[in-house]
């Protein structure tokens, strides 16, 4: 991510639809904007993300209960 301020991550369930996510930052909870007629969560950075490695880690679950975790290594620099 570099010195950017914001991440959009997209998802989408193309059945049942999205029941609930939870999106964390070095294993904190974030805030994360959800804008659910383009499928996109967004992230503008805050105290809980640090110069260097950050883990961002997304657990999505749709109304079927299935759940999907996304996991990413986001370096920043900013």
């Amino acid at each position: 991510v570099g010195n950017k301020n914001k991440i959009d991550v997209y998802i989408k369930d193309n059945q049942s639809g999205i029941k609930s996510y939870y999106p964390t930052i070095n294993g904190k909870w974030i805030l994360m904007d959800y804008d659910a007629k383009n499928n996109k969560l967004t992230y503008e950075f805050d105290d809980r993300i640090t110069k260097g490695e950050n883990l961002l880690k997304i657990e999505v679950i749709d109304n079927c209960g299935n759940k999907t975790v996304l996991e990413r290594t986001l370096n920043y620099w900013h």
